[in-house]
């Protein structure tokens, strides 16, 4: 067995796996693709079937949600043991397919050039208050700059860092936005493209400790996780859901909203099982006027994932996965849809783009609300 493969079991707690199925009972893919089961994936691996794993392009099916985890007796560490495996893979030739034509991956791999120089700060306007160097707080943006520029036909990624900023400036904060700030990484650490990552990651670190920032506020539930668990940052991160939580609690703010509706909540898998954050969403939610939520039928550690990890394999058991999470959404009444992260925004939006819906059914929900920002 690879020293690599062997370092995953051990890190994972692999070697505990009692082969019980709860992971593949549990996995959202395996309900629409009988063929993939994370259980099996760690048996060809317990076995020494490394070369028959290696190859395996089940291992990028995996969308690394972590709802297997949530039900495993033994506390193996699924999502992780994947990650490990596709970076022994990839040398092998064995890569995922790449979705939306790999432009978010080539994106992400052009930002590790130290030379790079971007026009990050176009969307802010002149009502916006912010500094280009240092601060007590940094808003961390994120990729949703170049969502503009990938999906025009339906997300704007602009005004999820607008709103985050509006935001923080009605609080008097004005935040440090890096003019050559990075992609976080999340998608090629998760892909095992280890090299990559590092690489942002260095940059990004240099970046924010140049800033003197003491607090890190992001809308973006992957750059949260990222940050507050890869980074080894002494910088405090949040997500700016919990800053508008605890702004609410503590202090006399009014809010406004143009019509009555009732809204549902996306747990994200980053913010949700992950982070362990499932509160702050909803108490921001519940605390708008003329606003009445409705819980899914699914929802916190339960929440069924988007349906793409990392931007990888977007196929047609994707699309029934955000199907399924539409019509929950309709079964409750739901007007709106909230998330507090961008891909599912954008993921659950381009299903209801589609004019016809999937496979003839019509979309169940035309609003998807951008994240809390």
């Amino acid at each position: 067995m690879k020293e690599g493969i062997k370092s995953a079991f051990k890190e994972t707690k692999a070697y505990y796996c009692l082969e019980c199925g709860k992971c593949t009972s549990a996995c959202p893919v395996s309900i629409y693709y009988p063929g993939f089961s994370p259980r099996l994936l760690v048996k060809k691996a317990l076995l020494d079937f490394e070369g028959d794993l290696l190859s395996d392009k089940n291992i990028w099916d995996c969308l690394t949600c972590n709802l297997c985890n949530d039900v495993c007796m033994s506390d193996v560490q699924l999502p992780e043991f994947i990650r490990a495996i596709r970076a022994e893979a990839q040398p092998t030739g064995n890569e995922g397919c790449e979705s939306h034509c790999g432009i978010p991956h080539a994106v992400s791999r052009i930002m590790t050039n130290p030379n790079l120089k971007q026009s990050r700060l176009e969307w802010i306007t002149k009502d916006m208050k912010f500094s280009k160097k240092e601060g007590e707080y940094l808003l961390w943006v994120g990729c949703a700059p170049y969502h503009k520029t990938i999906f025009p036909d339906f997300d704007d990624g602009t005004d999820i860092p607008k709103a985050a900023l509006h935001l923080l400036n009605f609080f008097n904060i004005t935040p440090v936005v890096l003019p050559n700030e990075k992609c976080c990484g999340h998608d090629m650490l998760w892909l095992g493209q280890k090299k990559t990552f590092e690489d942002l990651k260095e940059q990004n670190k240099k970046a924010i400790e140049d800033s003197k920032a003491e607090r890190i506020i992001t809308a973006c539930a992957e750059g949260y996780y990222t940050l507050k668990n890869d980074y080894n940052l002494e910088t405090e991160v949040i997500h700016i859901s919990q800053f508008l939580a605890d702004k609410i609690e503590n202090e006399e703010t009014k809010f406004k909203v143009s019509k009555k509706m009732k809204v549902t909540y996306h747990d994200p898998c980053r913010l949700g099982r992950f982070a362990g954050e499932y509160e702050a969403p909803r108490r921001i939610i519940e605390a708008l006027p003329g606003v009445e939520f409705v819980e899914m039928e699914k929802n916190r550690h339960k929440s069924p994932c988007c349906g793409v990890s990392a931007w990888m394999n977007c196929d047609d058991f994707s699309k029934n996965m955000r199907f399924k999470k539409l019509t929950m959404a309709k079964d409750v009444g739901a007007d709106v849809i909230v998330t507090t992260c961008p891909k599912c925004r954008i993921h659950l939006r381009c299903y209801t783009t589609n004019e016809h819906g999937h496979r003839g059914f019509d979309p169940p929900l035309r609003k998807i609300s951008r994240p809390i920002g």
